[in-house]
């Protein structure tokens, strides 16, 4: 049985959508159900999630990994597919969940996505890592480990892959699209200026960072370990380009060594190389590349 976790937070401009994306899946109702947790109540919703039988808890907890923990408790799925409240699934997204894990000891499942605006247009543009979006991961209940999962309060689809890789249990990384990824102005954040852009993301990255930290002292593997320092070491990299920073030639060999290249990889790469000579001009590219994104989508 898969349970699908929708959780949403402050936020009720999208969340019906993503309801109905779950509510109207060609796989059989007595195969999956749906838990909403949300931290607001709203009449309309509430009438909706009732009317269609939908389990709802209303959250106070903080983070999103907290939300994650509560929903897990009353999950009666075997196999967990999570949903953000800005996306939506495509309508046989779990009866091919289903027929994945029907296979012999797959325990993570991450399909690729469409990027759509607010009016669900196709964006053009993509981002396919095995460890981005949840609303992308379905994954075995089994390998989480909620004691480690309260320590992350960023960065939860990262925890996941790498829960997978720990387990040891079967990944399959698959390029048919099942969700829609909705990009719109409350996640990628409107600036009057670079320098707003520079102090939002400095922000961002020490978050960030601060849950690979946690991570990296949580998983044993020593595969993860080397995932999880290539991370640091970029995210690090890229707080220092923000700071206007100067770098150590250690850290550029320290990133080479612990990556593993491939396409997506390559953006992290060109980065790295404007960062030597150009750092204030690899700042002004990074602002431009935002505000094209959000002019896509206004």
């Amino acid at each position: 049985m898969i349970t699908v976790i929708i959780s949403a937070y402050d936020r009720k401009a999208y969340l019906m959508d993503a309801i109905k994306s779950a509510i109207s899946q060609t796989l059989n109702k007595k195969n999956y159900e749906i838990i909403v947790v949300k931290n607001f109540s709203d009449k309309n919703i509430d009438d909706y999630i009732s009317f269609n039988g939908i389990k709802s808890i209303l959250s106070e907890k903080p983070s999103y990994s907290e939300k994650i923990i509560e929903a897990l408790k009353i999950a009666r799925g075997d196999i967990i597919s999570f949903l953000d409240d800005d996306d939506m699934y495509y309508d046989n997204k779990l009866e091919h969940v289903m027929s994945i894990f029907g296979k012999s000891d797959i325990v993570y499942y991450h399909n690729n996505n469409t990027i759509v605006d607010d009016n669900n247009v196709e964006l053009n543009f993509s981002y396919n890592n095995p460890d981005f979006n949840m609303s992308s991961i379905s994954v075995k209940k089994k390998i989480i480990n909620t004691d480690m999962l309260e320590k992350i309060k960023h960065s939860l689809d990262t925890f996941m892959y790498l829960s997978a890789i720990e387990s040891k249990g079967g990944i399959v990384i698959d390029d048919m699209k099942l969700t829609h990824y909705r990009m719109h102005e409350s996640i990628t954040h409107s600036f009057s200026s670079v320098e707003e852009y520079i102090n939002f993301n400095k922000k961002s990255l020490e978050r960030v960072n601060t849950s690979y930290n946690a991570m990296y002292d949580l998983f044993k593997n020593k595969k993860i370990k080397k995932f999880l320092l290539h991370k640091i070491i970029f995210t690090h990299f890229m707080k220092r380009i923000f700071d206007r920073d100067k770098f150590h030639l250690t850290y550029y060999i320290k990133f080479l060594t612990t990556g593993t290249y491939n396409e997506q990889r390559m953006y992290e790469y060109k980065i790295m190389i404007a960062s030597i000579f150009l750092k204030n001009k690899a700042i002004n590219k990074l602002y431009n590349n935002e505000m094209k994104k959000i002019n896509n989508i206004k």
